[in-house]
């Protein structure tokens, strides 16, 4: 097959060279118009339970995705005409600039922004500033009013710093526009925030501080787009250089270069014609491909000019350096290609995207570096002084490699063998303390001294709350907020959580309950608490309006905002673990249980998620005939109107399955993760129709019975069939049965707030890396087997591959470095270098041992051959990405260390370990000598 695809592209390399130059030239054309593009749902894995929670409510709740911008006074405090001013007309500017309008910005000049308190003449709640204060009218009175309603309404740290110099202002946004319905542009919305906000009302009197998403997207698109492009050149430049000294060939090294770029170049305009963006956090993945061309084609160059060396012709070199090098590469890069693949598995589609542009990228590889550069070597005509120049530049590294090739002498391989045992242990102790998610405060992307971080740490200094907000949802029946029961129960949640560590505040409605029940009793502190008495509770909640954001137009959704310290992993999971210990013993959870579970009803389940399906909060449940005896009721609070009398359930049985979805129905559908791999854990199908119309099916038998009583949060059994049985029916054709008048469950559900969706994003990220791996070691054991028919070769291949993985790891905990959707990726594409210096050098080991050499001489001889340009590789790619140490964009500053780690890590393990494992392994375990004799012939014969 091999000698097939040499003769037929080396008869028509003219033509295909054409054909390649062309496709050049088009998607360079089409690169052009390559952009940038980010979003902030782009980040979220959409099958988790937290992220379903954010998206279901993000219309509704606030603090997700958000601005905020805080006005510092440089000179003085908030209370002066001229900064009260400002800051009017800056709150005005960001409403215009917010998806949400200016109903969705909260400071104190805004109409949601209100002070509550008792007078002589009653309760009175008014605008914290009036709206018939102006500009023109903020006097000395005014201010005055202000600070004391500052002071008593407790304003101060929220919305007032607590040193009265700076007032924050918060817009929440859509990452959808609402008014064109395209998604958000980030990067136009950062511009406005800069040009609109921050250089407009930056003076020598006031500061602005932004913090948010689309400004910390932009501060590093724009870094980004500055810094990404130089260093990419100054490593271009040292990868040309260095193999320039290596080939003794301009011409050749430009070649070697060239078509590595020119697969980045066909990337770039692939993707754009695809309509795949570059995002910001991704902006490392074409130089990791370029990494990738660079070392099959030092590896290309490296065969060529050995063959003409040997005295062999320039279309002959390539002929042989095609020959001899394709299916090792074919097997590098198909396994990098599974392995970049494997990334598709998280479901975050900003990782899925990186994904298809790796994949792509490697893909190209295949062409550029496997058939493009040796068709364009064939034509190159050395000089008359070229084969001396490179014997003479050879020299030392050759020099080297000798010493180096004593690794596979008997000894030696023992001792490595024993060595890399040890070190692989430390590598997995190490990894260990590896952290997930964000390790620093701020965005880990961007330098602690960077003007978003300051301004993160202005913010954290200043106002209580500070930036990172979970919120927990509240799932109860309409108008549950004049449920005396019900808001008690959200303020022993609330209380609870307050005294977690890692909590900095807590806020709810049962909270503002409190103490506006003690303001409508005079201020008398025996009534800061919740009345018992549904009609109090209506006057106590009287002033507050769903804009407040504490519960929806229907009363249906009671959110908890719990502020943390931080959004570190540490921090996030001990939260979501503690609010999950107080569910399990006091929430009420889903009223549908199983009743041999009746812990379940959480809502993070694959089986929670197939029982909801059944209870879609209408007050229906949908069952199956075997699961008649098998479901118990969680005792819900009573209904604020309820008159008391026993609730009776309608038990129905009806023939068919659900019918399939009508217009404007909702579907519930099981999560992907599910599709192809299992049966989905519900017996009903995947789309589950709701609401149906009461006439679009017939009941075949229906009856009632009373619902069993107990107290709110006892669980009891419902045994229906028992039910059925006393009343004389039997299921009978029955294949579906609803229970109809169910009371509506109470659900505490995680979460949303930008901490509840770093936790979400930090649980996937965790539990995708180990399988993602897994695959990737798969592959790299199923093509080497493919290519070699060798189980040692799968073995000793992967070696080299674990030791550089777990070694990464370990340098990513102590350089803390967190495992994140932007560093997950950076390190699985690395760890497909090492996999392409195995193939290679393996490949000259089967070469020699089919000759009939030792495994101890086949392994020296291939380190001899290929060890210099598999060591030239890592050393050239690891000084081109450590000059990015200097990069004003942390993020590139952190991978370039990691990438030059990983390039010298893997370079090392394959030239060095590979061989002492091979030798060591063949005397464990000795293989049948190969019945060839010795020969002397060069290398590449």
């Amino acid at each position: 097959m091999v000698r097939f695809l040499e003769r037929t592209l080396f008869r028509a390399r003219a033509l295909v060279l054409v054909l390649l130059a062309l496709v050049t030239g088009a998607a360079g054309y089409a690169a052009l118009d390559l952009h940038m593009d980010a979003g902030f749902v782009k980040v979220l894995p959409q099958d988790h339970p937290y992220i379903q929670t954010y998206l279901k409510y993000q219309e509704r709740l606030t603090g997700t995705n958000r601005i905020a911008v805080i006005l510092e006074n440089r000179n003085g405090t908030i209370y002066e005409p001229g900064y009260l001013a400002t800051l009017r007309q800056l709150t005005d500017d960001l409403g215009f600039i917010s998806v949400g309008g200016t109903a969705g910005v909260t400071g104190i000049w805004t109409p949601n922004t209100r002070f509550y308190e008792v007078t002589e003449e009653g309760f009175e709640g008014r605008n914290l500033i009036p709206s018939t204060v102006t500009d023109d009218t903020i006097d000395a009175e005014v201010i005055a009013q202000l600070r004391e309603d500052v002071a008593r309404g407790g304003f101060d740290g929220l919305l007032v710093s607590e040193d009265e110099r700076s007032s924050l202002v918060v817009g929440e946004l859509l990452d959808t526009d609402m008014k064109t319905r395209e998604r958000l542009d980030y990067f136009a919305l950062g511009a406005r925030l800069e040009n609109e906000i921050r250089a407009k009302y930056s003076s020598e009197a006031h500061e602005v501080h932004i913090i948010g998403f689309a400004q910390a997207v932009s501060d590093i698109a724009t870094q980004g787009s500055e810094s990404v492009p130089l260093f990419f050149a100054i490593a271009f430049v040292i990868t040309y250089i260095a193999v320039l000294l290596y080939v003794q060939s301009l011409t050749l090294a430009a070649i070697t270069v060239g078509c590595s770029l020119a697969s980045v170049i066909w990337q770039y305009g692939l993707l754009t014609i695809l309509g795949i963006g570059l995002d910001p956090f991704a902006i490392l993945i074409p130089f990791l491909i370029f990494a990738i061309g660079a070392s099959h084609g030092v590896q290309q160059i490296n065969r060529f000019s050995r063959e003409l060396q040997h005295g062999a012709s320039s279309e002959a070199a390539a002929r042989a350096a095609f020959s001899a090098l394709f299916a090792p590469g074919i097997g590098a890069l198909l396994t990098d290609l599974v392995g970049f693949a494997t990334l598709m598995l998280i479901a975050i589609p900003m990782i899925q995207e990186v994904a298809i542009a790796a994949s792509i990228g490697v893909a190209l590889k295949i062409v550029s570096n496997l058939i493009m550069l040796p068709l364009i070597a064939s034509y190159y005509r050395p000089s008359h002084h070229y084969r001396a120049r490179v014997e003479r530049a050879r020299q030392w590294p050759h020099a080297i490699m000798h010493a180096v090739a004593s690794v596979a002498h008997p000894v030696a391989a023992r001792f490595i063998f024993i060595i890399s045992l040890f070190i692989l242990g430390f590598g997995i102790w190490k990894a260990m303390t590896l952290p997930v998610g964000d390790t620093t405060p701020g965005v880990p992307e961007l330098h602690p001294d960077s003007r978003y971080n300051r301004d993160t740490a202005f913010l954290a200094e200043n106002f209580i709350f500070g930036t990172d907000v979970l919120m927990v949802v509240m799932e109860t029946p309409e108008q549950a907020c004049l449920s005396p029961e019900t808001v008690k129960l959200q303020r022993r949640f609330s209380a609870y959580m307050e005294g977690i560590e890692g909590v900095r505040s807590v806020s709810s409605l049962s909270s503002l309950v409190v103490k506006l029940n003690a303001l409508f009793n005079g201020g008398n502190p025996k009534y800061l608490v919740i009345s018992s008495d549904s009609g109090a509770l209506a006057e106590s909640i009287s002033p507050l309006t769903p804009s407040d954001g504490f519960f929806d137009a229907d009363c249906k959704v009671l959110p908890v905002y719990v502020f943390l310290e931080n959004s570190y992993d540490v921090t996030l999971r001990r939260v979501t673990q503690a609010i999950d210990e107080w569910r399990q013993k006091n929430g009420l959870g889903l009223a549908l249980t199983p009743t041999a579970t009746p812990r379940l009803g959480l809502g993070e389940t694959d089986a929670d998620v197939c029982w909801r399906a059944r209870d879609d909060r209408s007050g229906t449940w949908r069952l199956l005939p075997a699961e008649l005896s098998a479901v118990s009721y969680t005792v819900q609070p009573e209904a604020p109107l309820s008159d008391g009398a026993p609730r009776e359930l309608t038990i129905s049985g009806y023939a068919a399955a659900p019918a399939r979805a009508a217009t404007g129905t909702q579907l519930v559908r099981a999560p992907a993760v599910w599709a192809g791999i299992s049966p989905a854990p519900c017996p009903f199908e995947e789309e589950i129709t709701r609401p149906e119309t009461p006439d679009a099916r017939t009941a075949l038998w229906s009856f009632t019975m009373a619902l069993p009583e107990g107290k709110p949060g006892e669980t009891v059994p419902l045994d229906i069939a028992a039910a059925m049985k006393a009343e004389g029916i039997e299921t009978g054709e029955a294949r579906e049965v609803r229970v109809s008048d169910v009371p509506l469950s109470t659900h505490f559900r995680l979460a949303s707030g930008n901490a509840g969706v770093a936790a979400g994003v930090n649980e996937v990220i965790a539990k995708s890396e180990v399988p993602s791996m897994i695959v990737v070691y798969l592959a790299v054991v199923i093509f080497v087997f493919l290519t070699y028919f060798d189980w040692r070769a799968s073995l000793i291949c992967l070696v080299p591959l674990t030791l550089a993985t777990w070694l990464g790891y370990s340098f990513m905990a102590f350089m803390g470095i967190g495992l994140k959707i932007t560093t997950l990726p950076v390190l699985v594409i690395a760890v497909g270098i090492g996999v392409d210096y195995a193939f290679y050098i393996y490949s000259r080991i089967e070469h020699h041992f089919a000759h009939g050499r030792t495994v101890t001489h086949a392994y020296q001889r291939a380190v001899l051959e290929t060890g210099v340009a598999v060591a030239i590789t890592g050393v050239v790619l690891a000084a081109g990405v450590a000059t990015w140490a200097f990069s004003p964009l942390k993020f590139q500053a952190d991978m370039g260390l990691l990438m030059s780690f990983m390039f010298l890590t893997n370079m090392v393990m394959a030239v060095i370990v590979m061989p002492a494992w091979a030798v060591a392994l063949d005397i464990l375990v000795p293989r049948r000598r190969v019945a060839h004799p010795p020969t002397d012939e060069h290398p590449h014969g």
